[in-house]
């Protein structure tokens, strides 16, 4: 078959006769297009990946379950090349300002009542979230020995107590505690106050796809103003193919490391951080809590995070915002 394409050097444009013969000979339709400059891999679902039997060694194909690229290595083996991975962000409300007394920082015992001319206890928090600008605002709870007991301002100590909602959540927090033997100042930031509440506050919730393996990584930043009333539950609406868990907790105030674990995950779970749970530790003040999630869905849902109070009380829980990954492995 030849084809007039015109005369030399320009030409003329193929005629609607001549374009669909150029179709036929490279095997295109009437609706099929062709795009130099990009490269657009087929796709399919995990199951339609998996029943291929044909593939051409080094073919790529885009997994629409997991997201990512697989490479052929024969008719019908493949690897996967990729591992997507996505930074969630905390989209939690923030709770109202408080004050200092309903904080309960002082009869809670995380700060103790201090000498108003020689501060070693006491709690600033800070105007701006710059780390070079230090302009805040220092609190005592006065022993009484000078002025009335109860909370002052460190920088007027005689201008009477301090009753306004200066417990401002996502600012900087400075807790300097001493307690005659040890001293201590430790940095934090909350986004949610809960006091006398235990109904599950949702911290993490991801889709999941099934048949695909995830690596879920969360951080979070809580205050456990009881001390060993800390509960977080992990929740998933689907079932596991397998499921693991390793975490681990510190306490901020002396920079030690409290628990670790690293045991199959059930759907539900739960962590009860008390000295007398299955943790065997209780949990502190303030606290830094390190999850890292591996599970592999044999059916779709949705995985969940969150804590609470596992007992109601008055010395409440400050949350902060988490900092969390997911990566989708295979």
């Amino acid at each position: 078959m030849s084809i007039d394409l015109g005369n030399a050097p320009v030409g003329t444009p193929p005629t609607p006769t001549e374009q669909t013969q150029l179709r036929t000979s490279f095997g295109l339709g009437a609706a099929d297009t062709v795009e130099f400059g990009g490269l657009v891999p087929p796709s399919g679902t995990t199951a339609e990946i998996d029943a291929v039997a044909d593939a051409v060694a080094g073919q790529v194909m885009i997994n629409s379950d997991s997201g990512q690229l697989v490479r052929f290595t024969g008719p019908a083996t493949y690897e996967v090349i990729t591992s997507p991975s996505s930074l969630v962000d905390d989209s939690s409300s923030a709770t109202s300002a408080i004050t200092l007394p309903t904080s309960r920082f002082f009869e809670s015992g995380l700060i103790l009542a201090g000498d108003i001319f020689n501060i070693n206890n006491s709690v600033t928090i800070f105007d701006s979230d710059n780390f070079n600008d230090s302009t805040g605002t220092t609190y005592v709870y006065s022993d009484g020995a000078i002025v009335a007991a109860g909370w002052v301002d460190g920088n007027n100590p005689f201008g009477g107590a301090v009753t306004g909602p200066v417990v401002v959540p996502n600012k900087t927090y400075r807790f300097k505690r001493d307690d005659g033997s040890t001293a201590t100042t430790t940095s934090f930031r909350f986004n949610r106050f809960i006091t006398s509440d235990i109904t599950d506050k949702n911290l993490f919730s991801q889709s999941l796809s099934a048949g695909a393996t995830y690596s879920i990584e969360i951080t979070a930043q809580v205050g456990d103003l009881k001390k060993g009333n800390l509960r977080f539950d992990v929740g998933y609406t689907g079932a596991y193919t397998s499921a693991n868990s390793e975490f681990y907790a510190e306490d901020l105030i002396t920079g030690s490391k409290i628990a670790y674990f690293n045991s199959p995950l059930a759907v539900p779970d739960l962590y009860l951080f008390s000295a007398n749970g299955k943790i065997g530790t209780s949990s502190p003040y303030l606290g830094l809590y390190t999850f890292k999630f591996t599970v592999t869905p044999s059916s779709s849902g949705t995985f969940t995070l969150s804590a609470r109070q596992a007992a109601s009380d008055v010395d409440g829980l400050m949350i902060g915002k988490l900092s969390t990954s997911v990566t989708s492995l295979t």
